[in-house]
C-alpha cells in the first residue's frame, strides 16, 4: 500500500511540474530540438518496455528525464537503448538513483535544466553488497571443502540467501560491464559512502567532477553542484532531505566535499 501511494505521489508531482513550463526557464544553453520524448516516473521493467514500444517508428534526438530511479536491470536496459541510438538526455526537476547511475550517463550530450538536480546514493558496488557477496562465497567455499563442518547459522545463511546472492552477482556483473562500456568510473555512484560514509544519504557533483569520472558533454549552469545552486533550487528540499552534500575539485584537481 505504501509503495502504491509513493508511486501515485510521484506521478502527481511529475504531472504538476511537467506541465508548468514557465518553471523551467533555463539559463543553461540547451541545444534546441523538437524531437524530444520524455521518460517520466519510476524505472521498472514495465515502464521501460512501455516507453521503448511507444518510441518505435518515432524520430527522436533526445530523451527528457524526470525520475526518482528504480530497478537496476531495467535502467541499464533503457540506458543501453539510449546509447545505441546516440541520443541526448535532458534532465528536468531531478534524476535520482538509477536514473543518475545509468540513464544520465548514457546520453551523448547531457543537459541539466536550471534548478534540476542529479543525485546519487550508491549502487550495487557499495560496501554492504560487496561484503554480503564475499561472506556468502567464503561460507560456500568452506562448505565445498568439507574440512570443517558448517554451523547451523551458516547452513541457513546459504539456503536462505541463495537467491539474493545469485541475483546480486548477476546485477553486479551487468553493472560492471555497463560502466566499462560507457568508459565511466563507477566510483562516482559511491562518493558519499566511501572512503567516508556521510550521513546525507544523497549527493551530487560539479560538472568538473563528473568529467573527472568520465561523464562528459554535460551542459549545466556554471555553478551546478555548488551551494548557491542547490540552495536556489526549488527541488533541493525533495532531493536532499538530510542535508546538502556535493563534490567539487580544488586547484590541484583533488576531490573535495561540500557539506551543509
Amino acid at each position: 500500500m505504501k509503495h502504491s501511494l509513493k508511486i501515485a505521489f510521484f506521478h502527481f508531482f511529475y504531472a504538476s511540474f511537467f506541465t508548468q513550463s514557465n518553471v523551467f526557464a533555463a539559463s543553461v544553453e540547451i541545444g534546441k530540438t523538437s524531437n524530444v520524448e520524455w521518460f517520466v516516473g519510476v524505472i521498472n521493467p514495465e515502464s521501460v518496455a512501455k516507453f521503448i514500444t511507444k518510441m518505435e517508428g518515432k524520430k527522436i534526438d533526445r530523451i527528457g528525464l524526470i525520475s526518482p530511479g528504480g530497478d537496476v536491470g531495467a535502467a541499464i536496459a533503457l540506458a543501453r537503448w539510449i546509447k545505441q541510438r546516440d541520443l541526448d538526455v535532458q534532465v528536468r526537476t531531478f534524476c535520482i538513483s538509477s536514473c543518475a547511475n545509468y540513464l544520465f550517463i548514457a546520453g551523448k550530450n547531457k543537459y541539466i535544466e536550471s534548478e534540476a538536480l542529479i543525485s546519487w546514493h550508491g549502487s550495487v558496488e557499495q560496501k554492504n553488497f560487496r561484503n554480503f557477496q564475499t561472506e556468502y562465497e567464503n561460507i560456500k567455499e568452506k562448505s565445498e571443502k568439507k574440512e570443517v563442518e558448517l554451523s547451523e547459522v551458516e547452513r541457513r545463511f546459504l539456503i536462505d540467501m541463495a537467491k539474493k546472492y545469485v541475483r546480486l552477482k548477476e546485477i553486479r556483473e551487468l553493472q560492471q560491464k555497463f560502466f566499462s562500456d560507457m568508459k565511466v568510473d563507477e566510483e562516482i555512484t559511491r562518493l558519499g559512502q566511501e572512503p567516508i560514509l556521510y550521513s546525507m544519504g544523497r549527493w551530487t557533483a560539479s560538472t568538473a567532477v563528473m568529467k573527472k569520472y568520465g561523464i562528459t558533454n554535460v551542459f549545466a549552469d556554471d555553478n551546478y553542484g555548488k551551494f548557491d545552486y542547490m540552495k536556489n533550487s526549488k527541488f533541493t528540499p525533495i532531493v536532499f532531505r538530510k542535508g546538502l552534500l556535493s563534490f567539487d575539485l580544488d586547484e590541484q584537481d583533488k576531490l573535495i566535499p561540500l557539506i551543509e
